[in-house]
């Protein structure tokens, strides 16, 4: 069943996940590591904070893709 983001909003307050990098840092990911490579080295570890923010009652969880862009990738 597909729901839209608008009916859901007239139903409840939805959620959303917390701080991606602070997570992936409590998760052996180190200062000045880049989080993005993770999803391709370590995609278990940026799963399981996904499922734990769903755990915790997020009902919206953003992609680990926040320094994505070609500019900031260059950086690493």
């Amino acid at each position: 069943m597909t729901t839209n983001l608008l009916t859901l909003l007239e139903r409840k307050v939805l959620l959303a996940d917390g701080a991606m990098g602070t997570q992936l840092q409590n998760r052996g990911l180190s200062s000045g590591q880049c989080p993005e490579q993770l999803n391709l080295t370590q995609p278990e570890t940026v799963q399981n904070v996904y499922s734990d923010y769903f755990s915790a009652g997020s009902d919206i969880i953003e992609t680990n893709t926040f320094g994505g862009s070609e500019s900031r990738l260059a950086l690493h």
